[in-house]
């Protein structure tokens, strides 16, 4: 059974509306806090980013957690990956992370972290869910909390990003960074600063309302017309949460996830680094898993998300996993989840010792690919997974040069389209085929 609240990427929506409202968020905690009744210590690090919704949410949030016996520990406005990875240095039995990354200021969520700084598994977060229907019964609890002020562990992030790369060569790249107004808007410059000469940051006067408002990663117009006046090496465009990050080069050509990951790979083998198996998803690029086995590394597809990526990471013990939008995971140098700092460092580090070697710092001969959301509204797919072998058996002999997938968005209603294909008129006939064959099989939710 699917689960109820959690979606993709811990729980997400509009805040003070449909669920995620006060007396949800107060369960929520009191659930979490007796998901882990039995963890070595009571202690939760929770940090949050920019939105005007976060303040509020870690106060009823630590009224749940704090009546059920745990101490509150903040880290006040901190990026995702920060709290991952103190929550696991630190010997925090939770972390909770407070946004809804991408999204406009309205929504909010919860990414929560278990001891390892590693998000919840399918199953945890199934019985949590199943704690909150029996709790939300109940008074079980007293409406008080008290929050401990830890944004000085922060300092500990700050100083392993600037301690990874100080000795590299870097300083003489004059970089821009787009922060989103979002949770690196402060943290960015105090690290970036000591690793290079010349930094400019914008998108960083966060108000509360403004967190991924035209800028960061999904909006690259504001840090491409800055690039252009400012004759800058790179331009560094993040997400509200700091966990994923788009770069764009002098050449105002955009690099994205998979040119990140081929970088980073083939950067390491040129060093005589160790790197044998890649991790991406089934929106990676062709040309990613193409031009990775032509360096004799394994590549491997899991399902979209930075928690299956790094599951199967785990799994094939590969150091270097990651996602088209950013999301970047490297064990060997960082976290357990995407961080748009340590990605972007990693990223220039080797795209400088591909450069030395007069190698492109990007994957050439990209397959094209479009992205397509179809809004369902008040309509469903009653079986995605068999909608999809039908398209593939209709078509898989007439589109030999092309692929797709058809996935349920995990935060939104909608289902998410891509194709890819080395043929431009092979993809748009194939992605008109696909929309027909999703609207003839539209059911409308009574």
């Amino acid at each position: 059974m699917p689960n109820r609240y959690f979606g993709t990427d811990g729980i997400r929506g509009k805040y003070n509306s449909s669920f995620l409202n006060e007396k949800f968020i107060r369960y929520l905690g009191y659930s979490i806090a007796e998901e882990f009744r039995s963890a070595n210590n009571k202690n939760v690090l929770i940090g949050y980013d920019t939105r005007q919704s976060c303040k509020e949410i870690v106060n009823i949030l630590s009224e749940g957690l704090y009546s059920n016996g745990f101490k509150i520990f903040s880290l006040g406005i901190a990026p995702t990956p920060a709290v991952s990875k103190l929550t696991r240095d630190k010997d925090f039995s939770i972390g909770i992370m407070i946004s809804a990354s991408h999204n406009p200021y309205h929504d909010n969520g919860l990414k929560i972290f278990d001891e390892n700084g590693i998000k919840l598994s399918s199953n945890v977060e199934a019985s949590i869910e199943k704690k909150i229907k029996l709790y939300s019964q109940q008074e079980i609890f007293q409406a008080e909390s008290k929050i401990e002020n830890s944004s000085n562990l922060l300092d500990e992030y700050k100083k392993n990003c600037i301690q990874k790369f100080k000795n590299t060569n870097l300083s003489k790249n004059k970089i821009i960074i787009d922060t989103a107004n979002g949770a690196n808007s402060f943290l960015a410059y105090e690290i970036y600063s000591q690793l290079f000469d010349e930094v400019k940051v914008i998108s960083n006067v966060p108000d509360g309302t403004n967190i991924n408002n035209q800028c960061g990663s999904t909006y690259l117009k504001n840090i491409l017309n800055e690039m252009k006046k400012g004759s800058f090496d790179f331009g560094l465009s993040m997400d509200g949460d700091g966990d994923r990050v788009i770069i764009i080069n002098s050449n105002y050509e955009i690099i994205d996830g998979d040119d990140i990951l081929y970088v980073i790979a083939k950067g390491k083998l040129i060093n005589n680094e160790k790197i044998e198996k890649v991790i991406g998803t089934k929106m990676s690029n062709q040309s990613l898993e193409n031009s990775l086995n032509n360096l004799d590394i394994d590549f491997f597809r899991e399902d979209v998300g930075d928690k299956n990526v790094l599951n199967k990471m785990l799994e094939e013990n590969s150091i270097l996993g990651g996602e088209p939008s950013g999301h970047i995971i490297s064990l060997d140098i960082g976290g357990p989840t995407g961080d748009a700092i340590i990605s972007s460092l990693a990223y220039l580090y080797y795209a400088n010792i591909l450069s030395s070697k007069n190698l492109l710092p990007k994957l050439k001969d990209k397959y094209i690919q479009v992205l397509e959301n179809i809004p369902l509204d008040s309509h469903y797919i009653k079986d995605l997974d068999q909608l999809s072998d039908k398209i593939e058996s209709l078509y898989k002999d007439k589109f030999e040069n092309s692929r797709f997938l058809i996935r349920k968005s995990g935060t939104e209603n909608l289902l998410r389209v891509m194709v890819e294909s080395s043929n431009n008129k092979e993809l748009e006939l194939l992605l008109s085929s696909i929309k027909e064959s999703i609207n003839l099989n539209l059911s409308k939710n009574e």
